[in-house]
């Protein structure tokens, strides 16, 4: 399981989620005929991307990836690049990511590039400060908005075909009123016409202006955020309380706190090995950072789609009102978890990573099999 970021070719426009995610699929899909560990084949802006970072971050593959012996030292960082005609698609561990991320982020400013954060905040950067939001939701409003001006564009025709052949008959008729033909007409058969006339367009005009005020009010309930800072990654006390923790979520359901966590030192004494004052005492840390009330979001590592597929959203609160501490954190999620993960295999606790996004915290949780 890794941390995974895109930087594409600024050239590429992208309307909305929809069309961004039809060439994304489609991007994934790999050539034969590419070798996707030469950069050779790259815009230009994407190979000098790759050139500068490739110095912090090592590709695994390909000519510039180190030696064996020298990927023992654990000296530098290790990155999964795949390298297409307009994209670089990157795997990272989720360590690394605290720093590789927004580093990748600024670089990708500087060359103008667009940053996809894939496993993060799902979001597409423009280098013009355009922001689209790649969820399920923002996917399914644009498929709604596009029905709804398919049926106005639908309505606006009808309207101009049915004014344009009642003015057309309207104009027959002003030609022909001198005639003996209309001379035998009762007047009041005309006026009849002139009124049915002007209700039909009454009705044809209001029955269009619905749709109208409809794509309208779709329209005004879009949120473009413009030069929206990009959210960053946070490193803090967190990772050096929870990352050495091991978990299985089906261990066994407990409702008491402190049972839950002597299960939870017995099993890292088994697992890791450790002493088990060295796991209480990690425990009973307050984990300050993330206040009171936060958010877990849990997604399906086992898809295709697993980088955007949010399948579960866990909000916790604190006992005290102020803050978590590590065990409580993972007792809450170990009685959330426990009934959900029945059939998954995907039931190991491996730490959680904290992102920030315009003030707000959302903390992903990373789960192995």
């Amino acid at each position: 399981m890794g941390y995974y970021i895109m930087v594409i070719d600024s050239e590429l426009r992208f309307k909305n989620s929809r069309e961004f995610l039809n060439w994304y699929e489609t991007a994934l899909k790999y050539e034969d005929d590419i070798n996707y560990d030469d950069y050779r084949h790259a815009t230009d802006r994407i190979q000098q991307w790759f050139m500068e970072i490739k110095e912090k971050a090592r590709p695994m593959n390909g000519e510039f990836a180190p030696p064996e012996e020298e990927c023992e030292t654990g000296k530098f960082n290790e990155v999964d690049y795949s390298i297409g005609k307009d994209f670089i698609y990157a795997c990272m561990s989720y360590s690394d990511a605290e720093t590789l991320a927004p580093l990748a982020s600024e670089m990708a400013t500087k060359y103008g590039l667009t940053f996809f954060d894939v496993s993060g905040t799902s979001q597409v950067f423009f280098p013009d400060g355009r922001i689209l939001h790649i969820t399920e939701e923002a996917c399914a409003k644009e498929a709604y908005e596009e029905e709804a001006m398919t049926e106005y564009k639908r309505r606006c025709k009808k309207l101009y075909m049915t004014v344009g052949g009642l003015l057309i008959i309207l104009l027959a008729l002003v030609l022909v009123k001198d005639t003996a033909f209309m001379q035998n007409w009762d007047q009041a058969i005309l006026i009849t016409y002139y009124l049915t006339f002007l209700v039909v367009l009454m009705c044809m005009l209001a029955w269009v202006e619905r749709a109208k005020k409809k794509v309208l009010k779709l329209k005004s309930s879009q949120e473009v955020p413009q030069a929206e800072p990009r959210p960053t990654i946070v490193n803090s006390v967190d990772r050096a309380t929870l990352d050495d923790i091991s978990w299985n979520f089906r261990e066994g359901e407990f409702d008491n706190q402190d049972e839950f966590l002597n299960a939870v030192i017995k099993y890292n004494e088994k697992v890791q090995g450790i002493d088990g004052e060295g796991v209480k005492e990690i425990l009973e840390r307050k984990i300050d950072s993330i206040g009171s009330e936060v958010r877990f979001v849990l997604f399906d590592e086992d898809s295709e789609e697993a980088e955007r597929q949010e399948i579960r959203e866990i909000r916790l609160t604190s006992d005290d009102g102020i803050s978590f501490s590590a065990g409580e954190i993972l007792f809450k999620l170990n009685r959330t978890l426990y009934p959900m993960l029945t059939d998954s295999d995907t039931i190991f606790f491996e730490g959680f990573s904290i992102i920030t996004d315009a003030g707000s915290i959302t903390c992903r949780l990373h789960l192995g099999s």
